[in-house]
């Protein structure tokens, strides 16, 4: 059980880091019917997506005791994606 935690963890820092290497580094563009698009975006934006998702399956699934990882592997998903709102410019409120 925590084998799968420290994984989710690992996987939130790795997508953090991904976010902020994103945000300041360029890299290769395709266009795809006429919309450019740069794929390690795409494979951030599918991380970021489910793995507040999962985290929050395990939180549920695991209330009778309190799970450090998946709280902090939470709260990286937070920050990618308040980095990610910053970074799109798109209002928080």
């Amino acid at each position: 059980m925590t084998t799968k935690n420290k994984i989710l963890l690992l996987l939130s820092v790795l997508t953090f880091f991904g976010v902020l290497l994103a945000m300041f580094q360029s890299f290769g563009s395709v266009i795809f019917y006429n919309i450019v698009i740069e794929p390690f975006w795409m494979f951030l934006w599918f991380f970021i997506l489910l793995l507040p998702i999962f985290n929050l399956i395990e939180i549920i699934k695991n209330k009778d005791d309190w799970n450090k990882y998946n709280w902090v592997a939470l709260y990286f998903n937070i920050m990618s994606i308040a980095f990610i709102m910053k970074h799109y410019k798109i209002d928080f409120f």
